[in-house]
């Protein structure tokens, strides 16, 4: 796979405005981040939280399943690194309610999301590369629903989910019910 230039040549070939080019951020975060500044693009990050408190124009405080935009230096951590560095903008994402979420929308009536019949098998083995499966604590009989990796190469499913994510963010797919932040929280109190 390219690198940048090959980036660029297809948000080019699409005509893709720069803020909707996501990137991960998770791997080569410092190169990443070069890229994402030097081009005006996006960054996205996935984290196991099952939420993130935003808090809306009104001062109510909403549980998202993506963070509000955070920033980060590309030089973090080298002798580069200062405060009047351009940041790069990213958003963290909660793995487990956009998997679920694109989950339930690959099998949508009516379609959300559609894949062509003739896709490659590697975005076949990539799509498929993770499964939910339940596991049970045999000292409280409670059960817990979780992404069980399969195989390692699940990038194009990562990426799609960073799709889903941008999605949300614009509005193209309902957002899952937003509950006030202290009402969350109580549930959470309640579960655990």
């Amino acid at each position: 796979m390219g690198g940048v230039e090959e980036l660029q040549r297809i948000q080019s070939e699409y005509d893709v405005q720069s803020k909707h080019v996501i990137l991960d951020v998770a791997h080569f975060t410092n190169t990443v981040s070069k890229w994402i500044v030097e081009n005006g693009w996006r960054g996205a990050w996935g984290d196991d939280k099952k939420g993130f408190i935003h808090t809306e124009q009104s001062g109510q405080r909403v549980i998202r399943v993506y963070s509000p935009v955070q920033y980060r230096d590309p030089h973090l951590g080298t002798s580069f690194a200062s405060e009047g560095n351009e940041k790069a903008r990213y958003v963290f994402w909660a793995n487990d309610p956009i998997k679920d979420l694109l989950a339930v929308i690959r099998y949508n009536e009516p379609v959300i999301f559609h894949v062509h019949a003739n896709v490659p098998p590697e975005y076949q083995r990539h799509m498929n590369a993770e499964m939910k499966t339940t596991k049970r604590s045999f000292q409280t009989n409670r059960v817990t629903y979780f992404w069980k990796r399969l195989r390692r190469e699940n990038h194009l499913l990562d990426a799609e989910c960073m799709n889903l994510l941008r999605a949300l963010q614009l509005g193209f797919v309902p957002m899952p019910d937003e509950q006030p932040a202290a009402t969350q929280r109580t549930l959470d109190l309640q579960t655990a």
